[in-house]
């Protein structure tokens, strides 16, 4: 028995033609990105991590079709976070590395005890001699104990300007005329080479 043509079922004109018996395909969702979004998040807080997740993240975003671009985001914050934490990591190790070496150690020492000592003792000119020479000697000791190059020769100079001070004293004769701002240039030189704060 035939269907008459204006009982059959009519689809809207325009409308794909589906056999009967088989469904419309459903369209699956895209999902969501959720290692996007903490790698972004995590890249503000904890670099290495959010490095991690926004790699992750990129990667499933492909599949998930969401995601890229706070991915990308994280991941470049995450890498110059990391960069700037490796210089400040760098720079500071190298000043602790340089402040602890031995002969800096005992050279920041002695300048510290010997410079008051010297300043009470100017009218004393005995003490002063002897301050000044177990000054140099330290000094000497220091320089020898250094095992950065460029604090052993800092630390040598600045016992250099020290010897001249006591010869001076010891010979009653007047110190050359630029041998204070030399005294405070090596000094200087010094702090910079044992890497203290500041220098």
């Amino acid at each position: 028995m035939s269907i008459p043509p204006s009982e059959a079922p009519q689809q809207p004109y325009g409308a794909p033609q589906q056999p009967y018996g088989y469904p419309t395909p459903i369209q699956q969702p895209t999902g969501s990105n959720g290692f996007a979004i903490a790698g972004l998040v995590l890249a503000f807080f904890f670099s290495p991590l959010g490095l991690i997740f926004s790699i992750i993240g990129l990667v499933k975003s492909k599949s998930a079709g969401k995601g890229k671009v706070p991915a990308i985001i994280g991941l470049i914050v995450s890498l110059l976070s990391i960069a700037v934490g490796i210089t400040v990591f760098v720079v500071i190790g190298s000043k602790v590395v340089k402040a602890i070496d031995p002969g800096c150690t005992s050279a920041t020492s002695t300048v510290t005890t010997y410079s008051d000592k010297i300043s009470a003792d100017a009218s004393n000119p005995d003490a002063l001699k002897a301050d000044l020479k177990n000054a140099t000697d330290q000094l000497n000791a220091a320089a020898a104990k250094a095992g950065n190059a460029n604090a052993k020769n800092a630390i040598s100079a600045l016992a250099a300007d020290y010897q001249q001070m006591y010869t001076a004293v010891s010979t009653g004769t007047a110190p050359s005329a630029d041998l204070q701002s030399k005294l405070e240039t090596d000094a200087n030189k010094v702090d910079t080479a044992c890497g203290h704060i500041g220098s």
